[in-house]
């Protein structure tokens, strides 16, 4: 697979991850029209492989960490691999939290179409450009089973944690040591310190400790996602691994604030919100801990004790969960959001084989906080 990774990582990693909500279609016309003339200066520029103009509407902050050999080898890999750029078209617009994503299809003239993405600040006059993203369409990205899964971190592991090791350590060469070829030329030691120094240190704050979290995987690539703690933020890492190499060499590195909750909670209510659910939520894990059924439906609602007796919610977790997933470990706080006059509690729970994430559903206006849904899925 052709990965335009020096485009996608420094990109990435200039602009905010935010969670996005599709716009209408009268805005986005609107957005689109007035965002126009910089998007067709960057698609002539990439044409022309004009790449000073290309660069003409990046923000501070896009153009200290993009530079015109970074572009020149992305657009290279781009057609290279499919092809002059033989057209756009509009896809399709997304915004939230005061930023703007607008993605556009790029025809190729001899293999697939590619995508490019850019992000905007909400509000901008001068509609600067915060991020910018080019790789060939999504392949059809998918959570992986549980046994591709154990398969494909047990290849990987090694790699990353000599990754993780490194980082802690600010070995930026070490932590180059499994990137592929292509990798490591658009993103020498040099180059890799001065990101995370001057960008991703600064914004996100220093490494502590990381936790796998998720992997996906589409028809070429598998994708291995870990949660890193950090001292201003948790954030999510991304690595990317061709399905076909043998080595595990690290083709795709991307590092953004971590989320999960689609209707995040503000801090002082997320905190009363966990405070009051806690002692339900430490009971629940307790018993589950100690295979007590109806332990764990204390604290259920009436619906939920009837529709989930304790016989009935044994042999679910038993014949389906832990099949699975493997065997109850511990948990920890995930993140709080709210919705619709209900408070969502997200925990995250370690098994015996895979990760998962524990939902409890409270009513907001319920003094008892009785558990009236409960989901768990995988990470």
């Amino acid at each position: 697979m052709k990965q335009l990774f020096c485009l996608t990582l420094f990109l990435l990693l200039a602009a905010p991850c935010v969670v996005w909500s599709d716009a209408s279609n009268a805005d986005a016309a609107k957005i689109t029209a007035a965002a126009a003339p910089v998007v067709d200066n960057v698609y002539e520029a990439m044409k022309a492989h004009d790449f000073g103009r290309m660069r003409k509407d990046f923000d501070d902050k896009l153009a200290k960490a993009v530079s015109k050999d970074q572009l020149a080898e992305g657009v290279a890999g781009a057609e290279k691999a499919s092809g002059a750029i033989a057209g756009k078209s509009f896809d399709e617009m997304a915004k939230k939290d005061g930023f703007i994503d607008l993605s556009y299809t790029l025809k190729m003239s001899k293999g697939p179409d590619w995508t490019l993405r850019f992000t905007f600040v909400e509000g901008d006059p001068a509609w600067k450009i915060r991020g910018l993203w080019l790789g060939p369409r999504a392949l059809g990205v998918r959570a992986a089973s549980a046994a591709e899964a154990e398969a494909i971190l047990k290849a990987a592991k090694p790699v990353i944690d000599n990754y993780l090791a490194a980082c802690k350590a600010k070995d930026y060469a070490g932590m180059e040591r499994d990137f592929s070829a292509k990798l490591r030329k658009g993103l020498p030691p040099d180059k890799l310190k001065e990101t995370t120094e001057k960008i991703i240190d600064v914004e996100q704050g220093a490494f502590v400790s990381a936790v796998f979290d998720r992997i996906e995987a589409d028809s070429v690539r598998n994708f291995v996602y870990y949660r890193l703690n950090r001292t201003k933020m948790p954030v999510s890492l991304k690595f990317e691994f061709a399905k076909d190499d043998p080595k595990c060499k690290i083709t795709g590195l991307w590092e953004k604030p971590w989320t999960r909750a689609v209707n995040p909670a503000p801090t002082a209510e997320a905190e009363a919100i966990v405070e009051a659910a806690k002692p339900v939520i430490d009971n629940y894990f307790a018993a589950y801990k100690a295979h007590d059924y109806a332990g764990m439906e204390k604290d259920f609602t009436a619906a939920m004790r009837n529709g989930l007796p304790p016989e009935k919610f044994k042999a679910s977790m038993e014949k389906q969960v832990e099949p699975e997933f493997g065997a109850f470990v511990s948990a920890e706080f995930d993140s709080v959001e709210t919705e619709r006059g209900l408070d969502i509690v997200y925990y995250r729970v370690y098994r015996t084989k895979l990760p998962s994430v524990v939902k409890f559903v409270f009513e907001k206006d319920d003094p008892a906080h009785k558990i009236t849904g409960l989901w768990e899925n995988p990470l």
